[in-house]
Formats: C-alpha cells, sequence, structure tokens
C-alpha cells in the first residue's frame, strides 16, 4: 500500500510469503499514484525455482531445497545440505505439510519456463527475480 500510494516500485518476495504475492501486486497496480520516480507501477516478483537438464534430477535437487527450508525454519543458519545429506534425510508427515507452500518451482527447462512466465503474466508482474536454495 505504501509503494502505490507513493507511486514507488513494489516487490513481492513469495518464496518468503507463499501466496501473499497473488494478493499484493494486483494491488499494488490497482492503487498505484504515479510520481516523480515512476510514472507507472512497477511489480518485482521473487519466486524459488530449481530447473536441471530433467525433472528427475530437478526432484533430487528439490530434496536439497527443502532440507535447507526445514534447517531455516527451525533457526539455522549455513550453507544448504549436500544432495547426500539431503537424501539421507527422512521427513515427517509434519515437515511435508510445512514445506508444501514453500516448495520452489522445479522442473526440466521447458516445464520451469512455462510455470515462470505464467506466473509473471497472471500476476502482471514487470520483473521476475529466481532465487535457489542449492548449493
Amino acid at each position: 500500500q505504501l509503494a502505490a500510494a507513493r507511486g514507488l516500485g513494489f516487490g513481492a518476495a513469495e518464496h518468503f510469503s507463499p501466496g501473499e504475492a497473488t494478493k499484493a501486486i494486483p494491488a499494488y497496480k490497482a492503487a498505484f499514484q504515479p510520481s516523480a520516480a515512476l510514472a507507472e507501477p512497477y511489480a518485482i516478483l521473487c519466486v524459488s525455482a530449481i530447473c536441471a537438464e530433467s525433472q528427475g534430477a530437478a526432484e533430487e535437487l528439490k530434496i536439497v531445497s527443502d532440507v535447507a527450508t526445514l534447517r531455516r525454519q527451525k533457526g539455522a543458519r549455513g550453507a544448504p545440505p549436500t544432495l547426500a545429506e539431503a537424501r539421507a534425510y527422512h521427513f515427517s508427515a509434519e515437515e511435508v505439510e510445512k514445506l508444501r507452500p514453500f516448495a520452489p518451482i522445479y522442473g526440466d527447462p521447458g516445464h520451469v519456463h512455462q510455470a515462470l512466465t505464467n506466473l509473471v503474466t497472471s500476476l502482471g508482474a514487470d520483473e521476475l527475480m529466481v532465487v535457489t536454495n542449492i548449493g
């Protein structure tokens, strides 16, 4: 609301606050007031994505991201786990549920490209920032 009222750019971190960008970006664009800084609204969408040669390879890397996310949720800092460490981790049903909203977009290049394109288009984002949580 503040960025829109002051005519500033806006960034939505979907990877930190799942589901918020779907509300925040359209609300920002609808409420935007032009300013000396910007004549039109400008929204940046930040998402987590993992792209690999194949869907199977991306699923392997997603395990690394999942373990790193759990560690971060528990307040642990440091480098993401290795693939071997992530493969050895056993997820509880509760952890699987906690991870669901934070799932990255993942897959082969064609799948990731299409998913990112669809998301940017549906939200009306002007710029896309992609982060990944694998070493």
